[in-house]
């Protein structure tokens, strides 16, 4: 896919203008990847679990958002890998575990 394709300039677009100048996106290989820094102090990146494809930049930019988040409030002390790690882990959806609690409700 081409760099040109208009999702691409609104997705780097978009994370320019929200997360800062120092954040962008690339496509590695079919999957979408992180960098982090300027030429000066260097660059950190990582590898986030979306493809590089149009349907899939809304839910990647809502996760580099909030790993950026978590990121900038550590003053970029905590490593980025971890900062996106604790971004994987949290979910807004709350899944009940119906059977369990009626099991833990028998006993």
């Amino acid at each position: 896919m081409s760099a040109t394709e208009s999702w691409v300039k609104e997705f780097r677009y978009a994370i320019k203008s929200k997360i800062g100048s120092g954040w962008q996106v690339s496509n590695d290989r079919g999957n979408m990847r992180l960098l982090v820094g300027n030429k000066k102090e260097g660059f950190s990146s990582i590898n986030l679990p979306f493809a590089w494809q149009k349907d899939q930049w809304p839910d990647a930019f809502d996760f580099i958002r909030i790993g950026a988040e978590a990121y900038m409030e550590s003053n970029k002390k905590l490593p980025l890998k971890t900062a996106f790690k604790l971004t994987k882990q949290t979910s807004t959806e709350i899944q009940l575990d119906w059977k369990g609690a009626l099991v833990n409700y028998r006993n």
